[in-house]
């Protein structure tokens, strides 16, 4: 490798290591997104930063972090009092998936008929028994997944303003891309000078 393309490639890699960002806003800049942060590791799979942004805004909002203690309470409290008619429920419907496999099995299709419609009839019972559960239930799961969506949008909104800081003060210059593509051009025209022997 000839000496210059070797200084060449040596003041590239310098400069891409240390220019390009500015220093003063370095306490601005939030842990999650500090270049000291990133593990090699990351650089080959990405990271939540949404949740790593949105859990610094946290750490800072005691209002929040309410809020958040609140949310996590009630999922796990909620949960635990839903079990029993889950629990409940799935064995009911355990039962006449059971009952099914073995009509299924009866040979003399009018006994067959006969015990279907005896368990139909039992099951729209059961469905009246627990009309008012399962309406509970279909009401439970929409407001869980109203309080989702707004948790997201929670975390959106107050991490937005923190990758927009981060876009506005820490974008590299060009000059070290430049230089890449300066580097690009004297290989090419090396290679080429060598193709042409």
């Amino acid at each position: 490798m000839p000496l210059r393309l070797f200084f060449n490639l040596a003041v590239l890699a310098f400069l891409l290591l240390s220019c390009g960002h500015n220093r003063d806003v370095a306490e601005d800049i939030p842990e999650a997104l500090q270049d000291s942060k990133l593990s090699a590791k990351s650089l080959y799979r990405s990271e939540d930063l949404v949740e790593a942004l949105y859990a610094e805004v946290l750490k800072n909002d005691p209002a929040l972090k309410q809020f958040d203690r609140d949310l996590v309470d009630f999922q796990q409290n909620s949960h635990k009092a839903l079990q029993p008619f889950r629990k409940y429920h799935q064995k009911s419907e355990s039962y006449y998936q059971s009952v099914q496999y073995k009509a299924g099995a009866i040979q003399d299709t009018v006994l067959r008929a006969k015990i279907l419609a005896l368990v139909q009839e039992h099951q729209e019972q059961y469905a009246r028994r627990i009309a008012q559960h399962q309406g509970i239930m279909w009401q439970f799961e929409q407001n869980t997944q109203e309080i989702n969506d707004l948790y997201i949008l929670l975390k959106l909104s107050l991490t937005l303003p923190l990758i927009a800081q981060y876009q506005g003060s820490q974008l590299p210059k060009t000059e070290v891309l430049k230089g890449v593509i300066q580097t690009q051009a004297q290989l090419k025209k090396q290679g080429d000078a060598l193709l042409a022997k």
